[in-house]
């Protein structure tokens, strides 16, 4: 690989993760500010929709007085307009009747999206793009987050009201106690994202001066989840499959030990002390770890075995 294409996906890594962290600053402060009207919000509830009950997550439902509002938010859009076209259509599918907790409804339906992506996308209006209504908020997420209706007009007399009076703005507060009790969404997050989060968990549970952590992994699980409560009761933040990966990222990085015998971890936690912004480094050091495991597996393998394995462009697409 060389030296430019390594430093794309190093740095395509790094906006997955800043997505992930984004997305869930995001859904608690929404829900935060939205209660404060005396609205309902579920963080990815799972309903059903039309006349075969299919069963889908939206990321936000909302319930007011008036009605319900699906919320599908989304951090990037391809640049293709046909996969762009495909995209906005598919959020188009909870424009019909949806169940949730023995209520039928029809939603109105918004997409939730950084404010340059809404502008990239409703310049396209020209050329006969169908958009949805389009909220837009300010990013990277900042101490104080501003959403704006860029587009359409929101048949939920309450939620419009929100914007009428606000000058189609409202300007949300991202410093709030619930944003820290979230970690994780359903969603896949990236690898590094988890493995930063279960570092700092280990180091937070240690002594002062303690160098050595042992933990058992049964236990991390529980009180991972202890501290950090499910957005809906149907799904735990962290699962043991999430915390298998960040482990055995770990175990690579040298950081930690795993006896499959007592299922206990021991931790160094002098290590990633050093590295600068440790986000940054776990980033990397995934890419390049994962550049490397392909190339190695391929290395064992004879030329028939070879035939119809998947690129290692597959294994990394780019984004279009």
């Amino acid at each position: 690989m060389s030296g430019k294409n390594l430093a794309e996906r190093i740095e395509q890594q790094e906006r997955e993760f800043r997505l992930y962290s984004d997305a869930i600053a995001l859904f608690a402060s929404i829900r935060a500010y939205f209660q404060n009207y005396q609205f309902t919000v579920h963080v990815e509830p799972t309903v059903r929709t039309g006349p075969e009950a299919r069963q889908l997550v939206p990321d936000l439902l909302v319930k007011t007085i008036a009605g319900w509002t699906v919320i599908e938010h989304k951090g990037s859009l391809p640049r293709s307009r046909k996969r762009l076209e495909a995209e906005l259509g598919d959020i188009s599918k909870y424009a019909q009747t949806t169940t949730f907790n023995n209520s039928a409804f029809n939603p109105q339906v918004v997409l939730l999206c950084p404010r340059k992506l809404a502008d990239d996308i409703i310049a396209q209006k020209k050329s006969g793009l169908q958009l949805p209504n389009v909220i837009s908020y300010t990013s990277p997420m900042e101490r104080v987050c501003t959403l704006g209706l860029e587009e359409g007009e929101l048949t939920d007399v309450y939620l419009k009201d929100i914007f009428a009076r606000n000058s189609g703005r409202v300007n949300m507060d991202t410093d709030i106690t619930e944003r820290y009790k979230y970690k994780f969404i359903r969603r896949e997050p990236p690898i590094p994202y988890t493995t930063h989060f279960i570092w700092a968990f280990i180091n937070l549970s240690k002594d002062a001066f303690q160098k050595e952590v042992v933990v058992e992994y049964d236990k991390l699980i529980q009180m991972m989840n202890d501290f950090c409560p499910p957005w809906c009761a149907e799904a735990r933040q962290l699962s043991e499959g999430r915390l298998k990966k960040a482990v055995s990222f770990l175990k690579r990085l040298g950081w930690v030990k795993f006896d499959a015998d007592t299922k206990r971890l021991t931790a160094d936690t002098s290590r990633g002390t050093k590295v600068g912004r440790l986000e940054e480094y776990l980033c990397e050091k995934f890419v390049k770890q994962s550049e490397e495991i392909p190339t190695k597996q391929l290395e064992r393998k004879s030329p028939e075995q070879l035939v119809g394995m998947k690129r290692l462009e597959e294994y990394f697409p780019k984004q279009s």
